[in-house]
């Protein structure tokens, strides 16, 4: 999560759980927090595997109770133009920025249903979470669809 995000919802009260790979950003954010009195829990991840994001999810519960909120902020950007990108670049970026968000969505949502939870942030947009609602892989089309706008630009 953002670290801008996190302190804002722990301004706010609420306990937070900082996922990702890099320990020393996160133990930096989760400093960050408690210099304002807040609650913040630290989870080494590489949250582009489906088994590491249910885990990452899994110690967030065991840890601070239950879920209420999902903020998706992972994400890279490997610039420069596509005639010349790297493909391991691309599929970086579609394990990080794409897979990453569904993995940990997908093993965030029992959670955030069971606790009354209802919404998943991320990407500055917030999305409720609905029993019943499937359109959550449609959705992912739409990094086809930038993908493919931005490489028609250049």
């Amino acid at each position: 999560m953002s670290r801008m995000r996190a302190a804002w919802l722990a301004a706010d009260g609420a306990a937070v759980s900082v996922a990702a790979r890099r320990t020393d950003r996160l133990e930096q954010t989760a400093r960050q927090i408690r210099e304002i009195g807040g609650t913040a829990l630290v989870v080494p991840a590489d949250l582009t595997g489906a088994a590491a994001a249910a885990e990452a999810v899994d110690t967030t519960t065991r840890t601070l109770g239950r879920l209420d909120t999902l903020v998706n902020a992972a994400g890279v950007m490997l610039n420069g133009p596509s005639e010349e990108a790297l493909l391991g670049e691309w599929d970086r970026m579609v394990d990080i920025n794409l897979r990453g968000l569904m993995y940990v969505t997908r093993a965030a949502l029992p959670h955030l249903l069971a606790s009354g939870g209802r919404h998943a942030l991320g990407g500055g947009r917030r999305h409720r979470c609905d029993r019943g609602v499937a359109a959550g892989v449609h959705h992912a089309g739409s990094a086809v669809l930038g993908c493919r706008a931005g490489a028609y630009r250049e």
